[in-house]
C-alpha cells in the first residue's frame, strides 16, 4: 500500500501529465522523421548518478537503463535534470559540451525539446511503475523524493516554455 504522501504526488503527476501530453506530442512531431544516429547511452544520466571530484566527473553509477539510443538523450537528461535550470544555463551547458568535443547532428533546439519532454516521460514512467498493485514498494520515501524532483522539473522554465502551464 502506498503512503498518503506518495499518493498525493502520484495524483499531482497524473494531473501534470494529462495537462501536458498533447503539447509534448506537438513539440516532438516535427522531429519524428529526423534520422538520429544510435549508440550506447546511459539513458538515466542525471546529477544523482554522477560521481564528482572537485569540478570533474570521476564516474557514473546506475547503468540499469543502459541501451542503444541517440546520445543527445543523455545530454538532455543531464541538463534537464536541474529543476532550476533556465534557457541561458541550458544553452551554456550545450556550449560547454560542444566546446569539449561533443558533437550532435541536431540543433540545440532539439536537445531542448528532449529535455522538456524527458521530464514528462519520467513522470509517465513513475506512474506506470507505481500503478502495479501487486508490487510492494519498500523505499517509498526515496520514490517520493525522486517523483517530487520530476514534478519540479516539469514545472521548470524549460518544461513550461515548451509544454505550457497545466490548465
Amino acid at each position: 500500500m502506498l503512503n498518503s504522501a506518495l499518493r498525493l504526488l502520484l495524483r499531482q503527476a497524473s494531473e501534470s501529465v494529462t495537462a501536458r501530453c498533447h503539447s509534448a506530442i506537438a513539440v516532438l512531431q516535427p522531429w519524428s522523421e529526423v534520422p538520429l544516429p544510435q549508440g550506447l547511452c546511459v539513458r538515466d544520466l542525471r546529477g544523482a548518478n554522477l560521481l564528482l571530484e572537485q569540478d570533474r566527473v570521476s564516474g557514473i553509477v546506475d547503468y540499469g537503463a543502459l541501451g542503444s539510443d541517440f546520445r543527445g538523450v543523455d545530454l538532455a537528461r543531464l541538463l534537464g535534470d536541474l529543476p532550476s535550470l533556465d534557457q541561458d544555463h541550458f544553452r551554456a551547458g550545450l556550449r560547454a559540451y560542444r566546446n569539449t568535443g561533443g558533437a550532435l547532428p541536431v540543433p540545440d533546439e532539439f536537445v531542448f525539446v528532449l529535455a522538456s519532454t524527458g521530464s514528462l516521460c519520467s513522470a509517465i514512467g513513475w506512474l506506470r511503475r507505481l500503478a502495479r498493485p501487486q508490487q510492494l514498494f519498500q523505499a517509498q520515501t526515496a520514490i517520493a523524493e525522486r517523483l517530487s524532483w520530476v514534478l519540479q522539473a516539469l514545472k521548470s522554465s524549460i518544461s513550461t516554455l515548451l509544454l505550457g502551464h497545466p490548465k
